[in-house]
């Protein structure tokens, strides 16, 4: 209970109810319901939740599963230290021609063996690349004096142009605007 003289209200226990359920079924267990002591019905069948009028009483819960729990899929952590790993190298020079049989080669990986990790991590090559540029391009528009065009070129955009709709198309903003708007806060 929220209250340390109390017992836990009955909204109390229907959240504790339901954060079980999602934590039991995060698990990959089979066949789980769930339904409260003093209901005759599973609340909870079949991946989903029957909706019937309360009772009384929520403070007591029955569960059943079964016990065969499926292995998780692929660990997420490590496809997303190489979305992290493909960032900082794409990250340390951002102005370089960056392709992503480059990039594969710089980490040690074939560059479809690359796409795959990259998907998984929920990524992709030109995202990255994307996200690198724009990011490095935002520090040096709020940061230093140099003209658009430069920081263009220092960050690999083909041209002033393109940096210009790549830059309004992610940020909502022109460089130029948004330059004025965040240099002012530093």
């Amino acid at each position: 209970s929220l209250d340390p003289g109390l017992p836990p209200s009955a909204a109390e226990d229907l959240l504790v109810f339901g954060m079980l359920v999602a934590l039991i079924e995060q698990q990959g267990v089979d066949g789980l319901q769930a339904r409260f002591v003093t209901d005759a019905h599973w609340r909870w069948q079949r991946g989903r939740w029957i909706e019937r009028a309360l009772p009384k009483d929520v403070s007591g819960w029955a569960l059943s599963w079964s016990p065969t729990v499926h292995p998780p899929v692929a660990p997420p952590a490590a496809e997303q230290n190489w979305v992290d790993a493909g960032h900082r190298r794409l990250a340390a020079d951002p102005g370089r021609g960056w392709t992503l049989q480059v990039l594969a080669r710089d980490m040690n990986s074939s560059p479809r063996s690359l796409q795959r990790r990259l998907l998984a991590g929920q990524s992709s090559f030109s995202a990255l690349l994307m996200q690198v540029r724009l990011a490095q391009s935002a520090k040096l528009l709020t940061q230093s004096q140099q003209p658009p065009a430069e920081i263009a070129y220092v960050c690999g955009f083909a041209d002033q142009a393109h940096f210009n709709r790549a830059f309004k198309r992610h940020v909502a903003l022109t460089p130029v605007k948004f330059r004025q708007q965040f240099a002012a806060m530093r």
